[in-house]
């Protein structure tokens, strides 16, 4: 479980630090001056932070359940790819419940930022799978 933490917390918090940072160079959230580019990114990252407090819940159990299987690392971090893109989308549906978000074009940008630099942080770290459950198929049944 320690790894699960460790890893879920890397991908976490990379995501919700480094994702304002982005947000601000391509001047989707324009700031005038050094002091306001502080001021909006720390701003930025709290609201990330605070925001995807249930995305990274999630992820800490797909990551517990994922790291009990004897599967390949390149297998399950494709599945937390799939998981980490699909829960980039969570925070920004709680804000806007009754909004689509993809007809946005500030909130379409923001996840697409988000969702990159989570997927690129899901590659870039170690995912240790240290588990003993075997993922095993069931034989076809000629009938």
């Amino acid at each position: 479980m320690f790894y699960s933490l460790k890893y879920a917390s890397q991908v976490w918090l990379t995501g919700a630090l480094l994702s304002p940072i982005f947000i601000l160079l391509f001047n989707i959230m324009p700031s005038e001056g050094a002091s306001d580019f502080v001021f909006v990114y720390l701003m930025g990252a709290l609201a990330g932070l605070i925001w995807s407090i249930p995305s990274f819940l999630v992820l800490l159990v797909c990551t517990a359940v994922l790291s009990h299987y004897k599967i390949r690392s390149v297998v399950a971090k494709s599945w937390l790819t799939i998981a980490g893109i699909a829960l980039t989308c969570l925070p920004f549906y709680i804000i806007e419940p009754n909004k689509p978000v993809v007809q946005d074009e500030l909130f379409s940008s923001i996840i697409l930022i988000y969702a990159a630099v989570i997927s690129v942080s899901i590659w870039l770290y170690r995912f240790t799978i240290g588990g003993s459950l075997y993922i095993q198929t069931v034989p076809e049944c000629d009938m």
